[in-house]
Protein backbone atom coordinates (compact mmCIF):
# COMPACT_ATOMS: atom_id res chain seq x y z
CA UNK A 1 0.00 0.00 0.00
CA UNK A 2 2.71 2.40 0.31
CA UNK A 3 4.25 1.51 -2.96
CA UNK A 4 1.17 2.61 -4.02
CA UNK A 5 0.97 5.84 -2.14
CA UNK A 6 4.52 6.62 -3.25
CA UNK A 7 3.84 6.40 -7.36
CA UNK A 8 0.68 8.60 -6.51
CA UNK A 9 2.47 11.30 -5.07
CA UNK A 10 5.13 10.99 -7.29
CA UNK A 11 2.39 11.52 -10.16
CA UNK A 12 0.61 14.01 -8.36
CA UNK A 13 4.14 16.35 -7.72
CA UNK A 14 4.68 16.12 -11.26
CA UNK A 15 1.58 17.47 -11.77
CA UNK A 16 1.76 19.92 -9.36
CA UNK A 17 4.74 21.36 -10.52
CA UNK A 18 3.58 21.94 -13.69
CA UNK A 19 6.08 24.11 -15.67
CA UNK A 20 8.13 24.99 -12.23
CA UNK A 21 10.03 21.24 -12.18
CA UNK A 22 12.21 22.06 -10.20
CA UNK A 23 9.72 22.39 -7.29
CA UNK A 24 8.52 18.84 -7.67
CA UNK A 25 10.98 17.31 -5.39
CA UNK A 26 9.62 19.94 -2.87
CA UNK A 27 6.13 18.57 -3.77
CA UNK A 28 7.16 15.09 -3.29
CA UNK A 29 7.78 15.73 0.42
CA UNK A 30 4.64 18.20 0.96
CA UNK A 31 2.12 15.22 -0.38
CA UNK A 32 4.18 12.26 1.35
CA UNK A 33 3.63 13.56 4.74
CA UNK A 34 -0.07 13.75 5.15
CA UNK A 35 -0.03 10.77 2.98
CA UNK A 36 2.47 9.03 5.64
CA UNK A 37 0.10 10.03 8.21
CA UNK A 38 -2.57 8.36 7.14
CA UNK A 39 -1.80 5.44 6.38
CA UNK A 40 0.15 5.02 10.03
CA UNK A 41 -3.44 6.30 11.66
CA UNK A 42 -4.96 3.49 9.45
CA UNK A 43 -2.77 0.85 11.04
CA UNK A 44 -4.29 1.90 14.59
CA UNK A 45 -6.77 -0.56 13.70
CA UNK A 46 -6.01 -3.99 12.92
CA UNK A 47 -7.38 -4.90 9.14
CA UNK A 48 -8.09 -1.74 8.98
CA UNK A 49 -5.73 -0.64 6.16
CA UNK A 50 -6.10 -3.89 4.72
CA UNK A 51 -9.91 -3.16 4.21
CA UNK A 52 -8.81 0.23 2.57
CA UNK A 53 -6.91 -1.53 0.23
CA UNK A 54 -9.08 -3.74 -0.55
CA UNK A 55 -11.83 -1.34 -2.03
CA UNK A 56 -9.23 0.49 -3.78
CA UNK A 57 -8.07 -2.89 -5.64
CA UNK A 58 -11.98 -3.10 -6.39
CA UNK A 59 -12.54 0.62 -7.75
CA UNK A 60 -9.57 0.17 -9.59
CA UNK A 61 -10.85 -3.12 -11.29
CA UNK A 62 -13.75 -0.63 -12.24
CA UNK A 63 -12.83 3.06 -13.09
CA UNK A 64 -9.09 1.18 -13.51
CA UNK A 65 -9.23 1.14 -17.63
CA UNK A 66 -11.32 4.52 -18.23
CA UNK A 67 -8.45 6.09 -15.64
CA UNK A 68 -5.54 4.50 -17.79
CA UNK A 69 -7.26 6.02 -20.75
CA UNK A 70 -7.56 9.52 -19.96
CA UNK A 71 -4.14 9.58 -18.09
CA UNK A 72 -2.37 8.56 -21.40
CA UNK A 73 -4.57 11.02 -23.56
CA UNK A 74 -2.78 13.66 -20.98
CA UNK A 75 0.34 12.32 -20.45
CA UNK A 76 0.42 12.14 -24.42
CA UNK A 77 -0.49 16.29 -24.54
CA UNK A 78 1.44 17.18 -21.77
CA UNK A 79 4.92 15.70 -22.79
CA UNK A 80 3.93 17.71 -26.57
CA UNK A 81 3.24 20.86 -24.87
CA UNK A 82 6.31 20.48 -22.98
CA UNK A 83 8.20 19.95 -26.12
CA UNK A 84 6.94 22.43 -27.91
CA UNK A 85 7.88 25.13 -24.94
CA UNK A 86 11.16 24.01 -24.31
CA UNK A 87 12.27 23.66 -27.65
CA UNK A 88 14.33 26.97 -27.24
CA UNK A 89 15.17 27.25 -24.35
CA UNK A 90 17.58 24.83 -21.75
CA UNK A 91 16.02 21.98 -20.14
CA UNK A 92 15.49 22.63 -15.91
CA UNK A 93 16.86 19.91 -13.08
CA UNK A 94 15.46 17.07 -13.41
CA UNK A 95 12.13 17.19 -11.74
CA UNK A 96 14.11 19.16 -8.63
CA UNK A 97 15.55 16.00 -7.03
CA UNK A 98 18.22 17.11 -4.92
CA UNK A 99 20.28 15.05 -3.05
CA UNK A 100 19.16 16.54 0.25
CA UNK A 101 15.08 16.67 -1.09
CA UNK A 102 15.80 12.95 -1.78
CA UNK A 103 17.04 12.35 1.56
CA UNK A 104 14.37 13.87 3.59
CA UNK A 105 11.77 11.88 1.33
CA UNK A 106 13.28 9.02 1.69
CA UNK A 107 13.73 8.85 5.24
CA UNK A 108 9.96 9.76 5.68
CA UNK A 109 9.06 6.35 3.41
CA UNK A 110 11.71 4.55 5.33
CA UNK A 111 10.07 5.52 9.26
CA UNK A 112 6.98 5.03 7.84
CA UNK A 113 7.67 2.25 6.43
CA UNK A 114 9.60 0.40 9.38
CA UNK A 115 6.31 1.28 12.06
CA UNK A 116 4.16 0.27 9.76
CA UNK A 117 6.01 -3.36 9.84
CA UNK A 118 6.69 -2.94 13.61
CA UNK A 119 2.59 -2.45 13.87
CA UNK A 120 4.27 0.78 16.57
CA UNK A 121 1.11 2.71 15.85
CA UNK A 122 -1.35 -0.49 16.73
CA UNK A 123 1.12 -1.11 19.33
CA UNK A 124 0.91 2.26 20.66
CA UNK A 125 -3.00 2.79 21.08
CA UNK A 126 -3.35 -0.47 22.65
CA UNK A 127 -0.45 -0.14 25.21
CA UNK A 128 -3.36 3.30 25.53
CA UNK A 129 -6.47 1.48 26.19
CA UNK A 130 -4.75 -2.30 27.55
CA UNK A 131 -6.17 -1.20 30.73
CA UNK A 132 -9.76 -0.39 29.68
CA UNK A 133 -9.87 -3.88 27.51
CA UNK A 134 -8.09 -6.01 30.89
CA UNK A 135 -11.22 -4.01 32.71
CA UNK A 136 -13.88 -6.49 30.62
CA UNK A 137 -11.79 -9.43 30.54
CA UNK A 138 -13.84 -10.84 33.62
CA UNK A 139 -17.05 -9.59 31.86
CA UNK A 140 -16.60 -11.69 28.87
CA UNK A 141 -19.58 -14.35 28.17
CA UNK A 142 -19.42 -17.14 26.11
CA UNK A 143 -20.67 -16.09 22.70
CA UNK A 144 -20.95 -17.42 19.02
CA UNK A 145 -20.68 -15.69 15.68
CA UNK A 146 -24.57 -14.74 15.17
CA UNK A 147 -24.87 -12.88 18.42
CA UNK A 148 -25.83 -9.28 18.71
CA UNK A 149 -23.46 -6.39 18.51
CA UNK A 150 -22.58 -4.53 21.49
CA UNK A 151 -21.07 -0.92 19.96
CA UNK A 152 -18.58 -0.45 23.33
CA UNK A 153 -16.08 2.22 22.95
CA UNK A 154 -12.78 0.43 24.40
CA UNK A 155 -10.20 3.12 25.14
CA UNK A 156 -9.23 4.41 21.86
CA UNK A 157 -11.32 1.46 20.08
CA UNK A 158 -14.72 0.55 18.72
CA UNK A 159 -15.51 -3.14 20.03
CA UNK A 160 -18.40 -4.36 18.35
CA UNK A 161 -18.04 -7.78 19.50
CA UNK A 162 -16.30 -9.44 22.88
CA UNK A 163 -16.48 -12.84 23.87
CA UNK A 164 -14.67 -15.92 25.96
CA UNK A 165 -13.89 -18.69 24.01
CA UNK A 166 -14.41 -22.73 25.17
CA UNK A 167 -10.91 -23.31 24.13
CA UNK A 168 -9.35 -20.92 25.69
CA UNK A 169 -8.93 -16.56 25.81
CA UNK A 170 -11.32 -13.48 25.29
CA UNK A 171 -11.43 -12.52 22.44
CA UNK A 172 -12.49 -8.35 21.40
CA UNK A 173 -13.44 -7.36 17.68
CA UNK A 174 -12.35 -4.19 16.71
CA UNK A 175 -12.78 -4.53 12.90
CA UNK A 176 -14.33 -6.84 10.48
CA UNK A 177 -14.62 -7.25 6.29
CA UNK A 178 -16.87 -8.96 4.44
CA UNK A 179 -15.85 -10.56 1.45
CA UNK A 180 -19.08 -12.41 -0.19
CA UNK A 181 -20.79 -14.41 2.55
CA UNK A 182 -17.33 -14.66 4.14
CA UNK A 183 -16.52 -12.19 6.92
CA UNK A 184 -12.76 -11.77 8.62
CA UNK A 185 -12.48 -10.46 12.10
CA UNK A 186 -9.50 -8.34 13.57
CA UNK A 187 -9.02 -7.25 16.94
CA UNK A 188 -7.18 -8.01 20.41
CA UNK A 189 -7.12 -11.60 22.60
CA UNK A 190 -6.09 -11.99 26.32
CA UNK A 191 -3.84 -15.41 26.79
CA UNK A 192 -5.79 -16.30 23.06
CA UNK A 193 -6.11 -20.14 22.36
CA UNK A 194 -4.07 -22.10 18.96
CA UNK A 195 -6.89 -23.08 17.63
CA UNK A 196 -9.89 -20.19 16.77
CA UNK A 197 -11.99 -17.51 17.97
CA UNK A 198 -15.28 -17.17 18.88
CA UNK A 199 -15.56 -15.66 15.73
CA UNK A 200 -14.29 -17.68 12.97
CA UNK A 201 -10.95 -20.33 12.69
CA UNK A 202 -9.97 -19.99 9.09
CA UNK A 203 -6.79 -18.57 8.24
CA UNK A 204 -6.40 -17.57 12.44
CA UNK A 205 -3.14 -16.41 12.96
CA UNK A 206 -1.81 -14.16 16.24
CA UNK A 207 1.14 -11.88 17.36
CA UNK A 208 2.33 -10.98 20.42
CA UNK A 209 1.76 -7.39 22.27
CA UNK A 210 3.23 -8.27 25.63
CA UNK A 211 1.73 -9.28 28.99
CA UNK A 212 -0.73 -11.88 27.16
CA UNK A 213 -2.28 -9.82 24.81
CA UNK A 214 -2.44 -10.56 21.39
CA UNK A 215 -3.76 -9.23 18.00
CA UNK A 216 -5.80 -11.33 16.18
CA UNK A 217 -6.96 -12.33 12.83
CA UNK A 218 -9.58 -14.73 11.49
CA UNK A 219 -12.35 -16.05 9.26
CA UNK A 220 -15.48 -17.86 9.32
CA UNK A 221 -15.01 -18.88 6.30
CA UNK A 222 -18.48 -20.49 5.72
Amino acid sequence: MLGIATLACFGLSVAFAGDKRERTGLWMIVLTIPVALFLLWLDVVPGRAGSVLGWVFIVSLIAGPLLLLAGLIAGILLLVNRAYRSWSRPRPSAYGLTWPRMAVWFLILLGTYGMLRLNVPERIAFRMSRSSFEALVEEAPERRWDDTPIQRRVGVYQVDRFARDPRGGVFFRVHSAAVFIDTTSYGFAYRPNSEGTPFGNAAYRTWDLGGGWYGFSASNDY
